[in-house]
């Protein structure tokens, strides 16, 4: 990348949750030598750092609640910004913080996404998961969430692309030409 804008910025991978976003950065960090980070292992971290134990992504919202665990991933996802420019997977939902929706501006974000159906196929293979509320069959949860953030990252995003195949290999040759096009 000859772009020294580009060169100086954090590649954000966005997106909902199983669409491969930390799968594609993890390779495409590879490809650009770039450091990785995963922002949902970073938050994990700093949980356990400042309450000296454990806790999955699910447990924690189970147990503090989605506000708590957005203001957490915030500052997770500061922190991760200090370090030199990397490719970062974001978790589905950090884009719902104002503050790190604000903190992603000045890098280059890319949207990863996946036909709604096969989504919450994947979703759904894993169990249901903590952001779908108890009361709410999975079905309607999935939707309405989806309709809340696809706007979200489709205003966010520089660049975004498909992954309902889940070819993640071109996925990232995909982004690495797309790269290089508005660099020259």
């Amino acid at each position: 990348m000859s772009n020294p804008a580009l060169a100086s910025q954090h590649i954000i991978l966005i997106g909902f949750k199983n669409t491969g976003k930390s799968t594609i950065a993890r390779a495409l960090a590879h490809k650009l030598t770039r450091d990785f980070f995963d922002l949902d292992h970073a938050l994990m971290a700093v949980y356990s750092q400042q309450f000296g134990k454990s806790l999955s992504c699910d447990q924690i919202i189970d147990q503090h609640g989605e506000a708590f665990f957005r203001d957490l991933e915030q500052q997770a996802f500061a922190d991760l910004l200090q370090h030199k420019p990397a490719v970062i997977a974001t978790g589905g939902g950090a884009i719902l913080h104002e503050t790190t929706r604000q903190l992603m501006t000045g890098h280059y974000i890319i949207h990863i996404t996946a036909q709604p159906e096969i989504v919450f196929g994947r979703i759904m293979a894993k169990g249901r998961p903590a952001i779908f509320p108890a009361q709410e069959s999975p079905q309607l949860a999935f939707k309405r969430i989806w309709e809340e953030r696809s706007g979200i990252y489709e205003r966010l995003a520089n660049f975004s692309l498909d992954n309902s195949d889940r070819h993640w290999p071109l996925r990232v040759e995909e982004i690495v030409a797309h790269l290089q096009e508005i660099s020259s």
